[in-house]
């Protein structure tokens, strides 16, 4: 299915199809450099000096209350905006085990003029709370570099199960499939390849684990090869952990080719989800559907109250010892295209809540700064005329919104964490934890490499009026 990339770079009007509404971005790549200190003195009134880093200070306050800052007035106890790290990416795999966030391979190409370089990356990471960035050990079973690849994590048996993605050597080379299944045992700290075939390569696919009967789901994926084509597939397979073979479901009535959705299973064990996803017609799916693992059988479910648009890109976790899983972010066919609201769906009651609004619409009632947008001709990089200055409000206290993060859970700490992922200003680099029962976020890693300029001009205390795009340009 091919899909022209064309559009105009503003978030009023937009050419895209609807899947690749959240591909494109905007005018120029975006840098976000920290502000240095030596001193609280060198900083604006409303940031604070931790680690030799001017922090925006509600986020500090936040951080200080959760146990993520054991200082705040500065010095080596502060665990926020540490060097190093991995570059700024989006359509990583990863997750978290142990506290421990894990971010493997991905894409960090830079951002041009409405459009975005790919480079696969190879390298992972291990970020632990309070800690810098570490690079993985290398391991001769560690994935080969890719992107886009489905993952699914055992937080119980600190075990990260890794399946296809893709990668090419030239931005006009076709794509090269994977379809390798490979594990990570988080004790022992080392990769395993659990099989090498057997199921059908592609990248965007979705993985969850059955911990119950001992299996790995592979759920849909894009099969394309080619420019920016996406070709869903219609793919319900099983992968048995104990006999270590892949083999087709036999479950019935299982939901139309998709891919770039997402997927969870309940805590109880007894059900799966599957949620959005771009079909074989190009819309961007917005049904819920479930597979009974115990019968097996596959219904469209009804949930109740308001619901999340359609998602491609969006995070789906379970929350353990509730009945809850957790959406968050993800890209959609509205004006806004990128999201970062969290909603909860109760997997008994068959019931939707949004537990975050995220950025909105003009609607201020809410409160926020408002967003300037760019209004740039993609192809003629000048100004297009009749496009409003601004269309978004901004929700400083949470993360920038984005799609194709890293989104995970930390048992420990009871909290929704979002690393990375693709925004309007590029890839991304920070750390963010939720917590679902108070529904506020605390920042781990301020990288600011990515965000928009109405949220770091609110962050480092200037006037968000001063933004005349809603992306930077290099060296600012």
């Amino acid at each position: 299915m091919q899909q022209p990339l064309t559009r105009l770079c503003n978030h009023v009007a937009r050419a895209l199809p609807r899947v690749l509404l959240v591909a494109a971005t905007l005018l120029t790549a975006c840098t976000g450099e920290v502000r240095t200190c030596q001193s609280p003195q060198q900083c604006p009134t409303n940031m604070k000096c931790v680690d030799g880093a001017c922090q925006f200070a509600p986020f500090v306050d936040a951080l200080v209350g959760t146990g993520e800052i054991k200082q705040a007035d500065g010095g080596a106890n502060a665990c926020v905006a540490k060097p190093g790290g991995p570059k700024p990416r989006a359509e990583a795999s990863g997750g978290v085990i142990d506290g421990l966030v894990l971010a493997i391979g991905g894409d960090d190409g830079a951002t041009g003029r409405c459009t975005f370089a790919i480079n696969a990356r190879s390298d992972a990471w291990l970020h632990e709370r309070c800690k810098a960035w570490q690079p993985m050990p290398a391991d001769p079973f560690m994935p080969s570099p890719r992107s886009a690849a489905a993952v699914a994590v055992d937080t119980t048996g600190g075990r990260l199960y890794f399946y296809g993605g893709r990668h090419r050597k030239k931005p006009t080379s076709n794509w090269q499939l994977h379809r390798d299944l490979r594990q990570f045992d988080r004790p022992t700290g080392k990769w395993k390849l659990l099989s090498a075939s057997g199921a059908k390569a592609v990248s965007h696919g979705g993985l969850a684990l059955d911990r119950k009967r001992h299996r790995l789901y592979l759920i849909g994926g894009d099969a394309a090869v080619t420019g920016t084509s996406v070709i869903p597939v219609s793919l319900v397979m099983h992968f048995d952990l104990k006999i270590k073979q892949w083999q087709l479901s036999a479950a019935l009535g299982a939901p139309p080719a998709r891919a770039r959705h997402a997927v969870a299973t309940s805590a109880d064990g007894k059900y799966l989800f599957v949620y959005g996803g771009v079909l074989a017609n190009g819309a961007i799916d917005a049904q819920l559907w479930r597979l009974d693992l115990e019968k097996p059988k596959w219904a469209v479910v009804s949930a109740a109250g308001n619901r999340p648009t359609g998602r491609v890109g969006a995070g789906f976790v379970t929350q353990p010892a509730s009945e809850r899983l957790l959406l968050f972010g993800g890209g959609d066919a509205t004006a806004l295209a990128y999201r970062n609201d969290v909603w909860a769906l109760d997997t008994t009651k068959l019931a939707w809540k949004r537990l975050y609004d995220g950025d909105l619409g003009l609607d201020k009632k809410y409160g926020g700064k408002l967003e300037v947008g760019n209004g740039i001709n993609c192809a003629s990089g000048k100004p297009a005329g009749g496009v409003p200055g601004g269309f978004n409000i901004v929700a400083t206290q949470g993360p920038q919104r984005r799609a194709y993060a890293i989104v995970g859970w930390d048992v420990a700490r009871n909290a929704l964490v979002v690393f990375g992922g693709r925004g309007d200003c590029g890839p991304l680099a920070d750390i963010w934890s939720f917590d679902p029962d108070a529904s506020t976020w605390a920042i781990r890693d301020t990288t600011r490499t990515g965000w928009s300029c109405p949220r770091r001009a609110a962050a480092d205390g200037t006037d968000v009026k001063a933004c005349a795009l809603l992306c930077l340009k290099p060296g600012n």
